[in-house]
């Protein structure tokens, strides 16, 4: 059965990399990028020339912006965290910045995934009734 996945950083080189993975594998995928790394634009490109310009869903945006990831998070199944300022020389330049990327950001997937994941259980998952069909 196919899911549809949310891979925050997804243009990144893990990201693009796992997204291939599960393109490959038939999957739906959502693309949560804030395009903040130089090599970002040449992993989708490389993306969209293997798998079509339509394989997946991208949504240009910040992982610290709540109201994105709840927006990108709504059809999603599984949510793959893997968004970050990976730069160590930007975190010693800027540890709030490095902080509230790697940090924080998590925090937010982690919530809008608990709660995306509590309302769907409680109305939208379908109600399935046990009847026995046979009699003896």
């Amino acid at each position: 059965m196919t899911k549809n996945y949310l891979i925050t950083g997804g243009a990144g080189f893990i990201g693009s990399n796992y997204v291939h993975q599960l393109l490959s594998r038939g999957e739906s995928v959502t693309i949560l990028d804030n395009f903040s790394r130089g090599g970002a634009p040449r992993n989708l490109d490389w993306l969209e020339k293997t798998f079509g310009k339509d394989s997946f869903r991208l949504i240009r945006g910040d992982v610290r912006d709540a109201s994105i990831v709840a927006e990108a998070a709504q059809t999603s199944d599984v949510i793959v965290h893997l968004a970050g300022q990976v730069a160590v020389t930007t975190s010693v330049v800027n540890p709030r910045d490095d902080f509230e990327n790697n940090a924080s950001a998590r925090s937010t997937c982690s919530k809008e995934r608990a709660f995306r994941d509590a309302t769907r259980s409680s109305f939208t998952r379908p109600r399935i009734k046990f009847t026995a069909a046979w009699k003896m």
